[in-house]
């Protein structure tokens, strides 16, 4: 499942995602972190993940744990 989550443009806002993503369990196979885009606005960076989960009732549970920690996935594919 390939997610966007936009972030604050500081150190450990990155960490702690891709720390709550492997905590649960889920893979991150792709990362893709972008600071200058026309979407994000400045102090802000753009991250796109490609992850492998044991399946959908698993994904709910990953997403549910990042809107938990005040991310906000969005679901691309």
């Amino acid at each position: 499942m390939r997610l966007r989550v936009r972030l604050n443009d500081s150190p450990g806002p990155l960490a702690r995602l891709t720390g709550l993503v492997a905590g649960s369990g889920a893979n991150a196979v792709d990362v893709v972190h972008t600071r200058n885009t026309l979407n994000t606005h400045i102090g802000e960076a753009e991250l796109q993940l490609l992850i492998e989960t044991k399946g959908a009732t698993h994904l709910t549970q990953v997403l549910a744990q990042l809107s938990d920690e005040r991310f906000a996935p969005q679901v691309l594919s």
